[in-house]
């Protein structure tokens, strides 16, 4: 059996804002070589789960580990060399695309903070690899859903680090560019890269994952692969009925069960 390495992992991690707990008692291990996609309703805990993974926010109780080491013992800018974060759209700057890319270089500078020749060719590199340089020159604040995620991809391949953290990066998506997205994350894993992805659509992640891992209210509710998930966790999970069918790939795929008796229209917008 494949030994499998884990870069950044989590034991029994409580998390929360304001004296309101989140997360509890979760565990959650990132192995090398592995994409992992992060499921579960709105508002179970995923984002915070993310916000505490690459250092953004500290938890309340429970320690979180890059490769044996406490994350909380590293420099931002260290943290930056091993973690890359591709978060949902946030304000856009009034930059080029391009700019935005060579963010990611930031971690690599030295100390005068100088920009090389060495970071222009691996952001022009970054954002060939995303299938964004056609977007290089575009201002960040003109581009679509789609196009700026690409750029945000872009930026974190530019970061070259080997651990990456993904909130919803296909949301905005067309169906070609989701398939490019995970052959490119598919890529990575393949160079030893531990990728978590949240991921609204349950039937991607069971395409395209190793391992599927559900949130709910604040808790671990199933860390499986995808042969191994079925429409009863999924209905538990979501609290809705699904029915379940299978991919020619041998894997099953989920469809949403419609309501035998759908509820008025005034009493279901109530």
């Amino acid at each position: 059996m494949k030994c499998r390495h884990f870069l950044l992992s989590v034991q029994a991690l409580h998390a929360g804002y304001g004296g309101r707990t989140i997360l509890k008692d979760v565990d959650i291990a990132l192995a090398s070589g592995e994409i992992t996609a992060l499921i579960g309703p709105n508002g179970s805990g995923k984002s915070t789960l993310l916000r505490c993974l690459c250092g953004e926010m500290l938890p309340l109780h429970g320690e979180i580990l890059l490769e044996g080491l406490p994350l909380s013992r590293l420099s931002a800018k260290a943290r930056a060399r091993r973690i890359a974060v591709v978060p949902q759209r946030p304000e856009a700057p009034d930059i080029r695309a391009s700019d935005m890319v060579l963010m990611g270089r930031y971690p690599h500078l030295p100390w005068h903070g100088f920009i090389s020749s060495q970071d222009r060719r691996k952001t022009i590199a970054a954002l060939r690899a995303a299938g964004a340089s056609p977007l290089a020159e575009r201002p960040v604040r003109t581009l679509s859903g789609g196009e700026f995620q690409r750029i945000m991809l872009a930026r974190a391949l530019a970061q070259e680090a080997d651990v990456f953290l993904l909130d919803e990066p296909a949301s905005a998506m067309d169906p070609a560019r989701q398939t490019e997205l995970f052959t490119l994350l598919a890529a990575r894993a393949a160079e030893g890269a531990a990728i978590l992805a949240v991921l609204h659509d349950i039937n991607t992640a069971l395409l395209y994952c190793d391992r599927i891992v559900a949130l709910r209210s604040g808790q671990i509710f199933f860390s499986l692969t995808p042969s191994e998930v079925d429409a009863s966790l999924l209905q538990v999970l979501f609290d809705t009925p699904f029915a379940e069918l299978r991919h020619p790939c041998g894997l099953p795929q989920f469809s949403l069960t419609p309501l035998s008796s759908p509820l008025p229209i005034a009493e279901a917008d109530a």
